[in-house]
């Protein structure tokens, strides 16, 4: 038995703009010239929304930075969160994003209701943000989505809208955003494709957004790599104790074999996936070394049981980490079962994956004729 959590990879031919064809050699759009072409430098503010969290707003806003960037230009990101909200993953993505910003990178705000005072600093930011820089993202916590109409309204944004792909979509909530805003718009982008659902999406959601004047500008496929956790936030979650003299990397982990569940040798079974972490008894010091053979990311022993020293030092030659857990393989099971609560943006290899996509499957030009 295994646990593999991260495992899709989409290979069906998924829709894609045709004035969007990527040049593969740059991971630019052709079009990126008249792009240029089309933006002034007038101040203009794009406020990223959506009806639901972890819809992907975050990723939207590095995505487009670094396209703009590609094209020549400069894109500033704030995060608009309230104040019982923690923006500390969005906020190190934006300061990564963005080093020589003096300007803060997210601002917490009252949402019941939205003060006056708020929003003449709000603007203040905006006024010193955009001096510098001529397009300003906004991404707004869906928690603020009340005071949506005096932000956008006073900031006079434009709306770019950012929702995952649900079976009940175009939800009541999706609905009433495009409903109050539907002046305001400048389209939507479609994020998780759920793969099995794609025909249901064209024939049934996108007529219903046309009916109410949004433009989709792009359907992303889900992709669960983006879901892989940190071998650091794995040992962080898993409360584990690290027994090995290795310093452990942030590297991405995609897959959970748990070891002992099945009558495959051990090899053979540990050899199926890459990327992975192996779960392994700490009484299975035979399993362990199987297990040491195909260079996992880490061993993680159960029981509360160090490995033996032949076990370590092979795994030390080798440079993989080792921790022990407390707990039962059977209770680490069940915790990896919803490990995908803890994951979040914040990866390099996770923004590069996202943009890769977002460069493939969205349609930039009609923010660069809101620009102008």
């Amino acid at each position: 038995m295994h646990i593999a959590t991260h495992n899709s990879r989409l290979t069906q031919k998924q829709f894609v703009f045709p004035t969007t064809q990527i040049l593969r050699s740059k991971g630019i759009c052709y079009n990126l010239s008249s792009l240029v072409l089309r933006i002034t430098y007038n101040m203009s503010v794009i406020a990223i929304i959506s009806d639901s969290d972890g819809s992907g707003k975050t990723a939207t806003a590095s995505a487009l930075k670094i396209q703009f960037e590609k094209a020549g230009l400069e894109l500033s990101l704030i995060k608009l969160h309230s104040l019982t909200e923690n923006s500390e993953v969005e906020n190190e993505i934006y300061t990564n994003l963005q080093p020589q910003s003096k300007e803060p990178t997210s601002i917490a705000i009252d949402s019941s209701p939205i003060k006056k005072t708020d929003i003449q600093n709000l603007k203040s930011i905006v006024k010193k943000t955009t001096a510098r820089n001529n397009i300003l993202a906004i991404e707004i916590a869906s928690s603020l989505n009340n005071g949506l109409d005096t932000i956008v309204t006073e900031l006079d944004a434009k709306i770019l809208i950012v929702s995952e792909h649900t079976s009940d979509m175009p939800n009541l909530s999706l609905r009433k955003l495009t409903n109050n805003f539907s002046d305001k718009i400048i389209g939507i982008i479609i994020n998780k494709q759920l793969r099995y659902r794609k025909n249901e999406l064209n024939e049934k959601v996108l007529p219903q957004l046309l009916q109410n004047d949004v433009n989709c500008l792009g359907i992303i496929p889900e992709n669960k790599s983006l879901m892989a956790i940190s071998l650091i936030e794995l040992a962080k979650y898993l409360e584990a104790k690290l027994v090995t003299d290795i310093e452990p990397t942030d590297k991405l982990i995609d897959y959970f074999l748990v070891g002992g569940m099945g009558l495959d040798p051990g090899k053979s079974y540990f050899a199926t996936r890459n990327q992975k972490a192996a779960v392994i008894r700490g009484d299975r010091p035979d399993l362990q070394m199987a297990a040491l053979e195909t260079d996992p990311e880490c061993l993680i022993l159960t029981n509360g049981i160090d490995p033996i020293e032949y076990v370590k030092y092979e795994a030390e030659e080798k440079n993989i980490p080792v921790y022990v857990v407390e707990k039962s393989t059977q209770e680490i099971m069940s915790l990896l079962n919803n490990v995908h609560t803890t994951v979040n943006f914040n990866h390099a290899q996770k923004i590069d994956v996202f943009t890769d996509s977002f460069s493939k499957y969205v349609n930039i030009e009609p923010i660069s004729k809101i620009i102008n």
